[in-house]
């Protein structure tokens, strides 16, 4: 029994990757429902003071909408896309932690779904492989091996005896490698059947490390990984890249927009696009912040966040006594609770964090927000510091 050649008049491997991109919008929203949503403890970031807030019950009506649409958008593409687009981009400039690298990704892929079958798929396999080897180079560096590889191996070293859970190791900090492995040999004919084999293994164990099985953590990381490896099946059939630049060549629309998202994360390095859209998503290559509380401002917190501040480890005052004392608040698994995703790793967000909590301080060294960027000095504030920001 051959397949249709076309679906509702669509072209079926279009069709397949439009319904993909609908569904992995849907679930993903689905599981950070309140991340999109006004009324909760951690706090918005817009991007300018003066941007309008959806208020209840206007942004739950927002929200259902933009949900809708997505269901929509498998009979009715253009008008569906074209509405959930220009929400998505209302719901974003409202709150900056909504830019998610999935979320990013996928109305990147959504816009460019939009414009003529071959132009669209071409600047989609492009964006595609881009993904895969800007993820491989944020994790060349010293804290992927530091950071990131001792934490994937937590649960595999109990599921594994101890030389196999040595080769698993290897395998994870090859992982830059691999990644590079799989943008590049999708477009060389005969590595491209082994690049997407390896991509859908790559995104299988993610899924058993990140999921139920393993650490049980950032729920919307998992549909990611189904469909980055859809995605990867869908996009890479026997095709060369000669063709796929010649059908780019054909839309400026494409060409730009490709240009711009395989282009703009060189900017990360120095501070002036975000991480997360560049793809340093488990690279250890972001910025991180340290928020240090006194004993007085964490009983001052409210009771819902009191869970989230933790007296030092051992092994931290033993290289930094003078913090001896003081408790760490856990920004991220503050977000991760409230919201279901990671607060974005940039300054902004961490002094945004910071401000919130100083309005529970009385002393001007109740609170310390330690910022480390991706570049540049480390920034200290404290809390007239941050009450100062707006």
């Amino acid at each position: 029994m051959s397949l249709p050649a076309t679906v509702n008049g669509v072209p079926l491997r279009f069709f397949v990757l439009r319904c993909t991109l609908l569904l992995a919008l849907l679930l993903g929203m689905l599981a950070s429902v309140k991340l999109w949503l006004t009324a909760r403890s951690f706090p918005l970031m817009p991007v300018a003071a003066w941007f309008p807030q959806l208020t209840r019950p206007w942004d739950v009506v927002v929200f259902v909408a933009l949900l809708v649409a997505l269901v929509v958008g498998i009979r009715f593409h253009r008008p569906a896309v074209i509405f959930f687009l220009w929400g998505a981009l209302f719901l974003y400039c409202g709150d900056q932690n909504r830019g998610q690298p999935w979320f990013y990704l996928y109305c990147v892929l959504m816009l460019l779904s939009l414009l003529a079958e071959k132009p669209a798929l071409a600047a989609c396999r492009v964006v595609v492989s881009a993904v895969y080897v800007w993820a491989a180079i944020q994790k060349f560096g010293p804290d992927y091996q530091r950071l990131v590889v001792p934490y994937m191996m937590q649960p595999v070293a109990g599921w594994l005896p101890a030389n196999l859970a040595a080769v698993a190791k290897v395998f994870l900090v090859a992982g830059p490698a691999v990644e590079l492995f799989i943008g590049v040999g999708v477009w060389i004919p005969f590595l491209r059947r082994v690049a997407i084999i390896t991509a859908v293994g790559v995104h299988g164990v993610a899924l058993l490390i990140l999921g139920p099985l393993g650490h049980d953590y950032n729920l919307v990381v998992w549909p990611w990984n189904i469909t980055m490896a859809l995605l990867v099946g869908v996009l890479f059939p026997p095709v060369k890249l000669g063709e796929t630049l010649l059908a780019l060549r054909g839309s400026w629309r494409a060409a730009g927009v490709t240009t711009l998202v395989v282009l703009l994360p060189v900017l990360s390095y120095f501070g002036r696009w975000d991480s997360y859209f560049s793809f340093a998503l488990y690279s250890g290559n972001t910025a991180t912040a340290d928020l240090f509380l006194v004993p007085s401002m964490v009983s001052r917190l409210p009771e819902p966040l009191r869970r989230f501040a933790h007296p030092l480890h051992e092994d931290v005052l033993k290289n930094n006594p003078g913090l001896r004392g003081l408790s760490v608040f856990d920004m991220q698994s503050w977000s991760q609770a409230e919201l279901g995703v990671p607060p974005i790793p940039e300054p902004r967000a961490y002094r945004v964090i910071g401000r919130t909590l100083a309005q529970y301080a009385e002393q001007p060294m109740d609170l310390q927000l330690v910022i480390q960027p991706r570049g540049g000095a480390v920034q200290v504030l404290t809390v007239e510091q941050l009450r100062a920001i707006r």
